[in-house]
């Protein structure tokens, strides 16, 4: 399975992950529907590395599982954490003025979502799978 790293500090990353996950996911064989989604996600986690994350990174990669095969999307940075992760994943939410709709729409486009965050950094990991038709 294919895996893709790389440290996020502009939006020149921002691009080249958003790339990579099409490509990953095209690979894979997603639908064209599904692609999007993958890569909607990873811009999201991505664009917030850039513009809060500390040393963010990201991993892009191919997984398979008991019933699928998919896409895990990573995305970690060293701090300052997010104080409120349930309020943060409120829709309209926002500490930094955005429109405070992007985690919350990128838990909806991922089949699972998993978040944690304190004083150390913020760790997220979500997966989409290709269904069977």
């Amino acid at each position: 399975m294919e895996r893709v790293e790389l440290l996020v500090t502009s939006t020149v990353q921002v691009e080249t992950l958003r790339r990579e996950a099409r490509r990953l996911a095209v690979d894979t064989g997603f639908p064209a529907a599904d692609v999007e989604r993958v890569v909607l996600a990873t811009i999201e986690l991505a664009t917030n590395l850039a513009r809060y994350g500390r040393n963010g990174r990201m991993v892009l990669e191919q997984v398979s599982g008991s019933h699928a095969v998919g896409i895990q999307i990573e995305s970690h940075d060293d701090g300052p954490g997010i104080a409120n992760i349930e309020q943060a994943m409120t829709d309209g939410f926002s500490t930094q003025g955005g429109l405070g709709n992007g985690l919350p729409a990128t838990r909806r486009l991922l089949h699972e979502f998993e978040i944690e965050s304190g004083a150390q950094g913020t760790d997220i990991v979500g997966r989409r799978w290709l269904k069977a038709s």
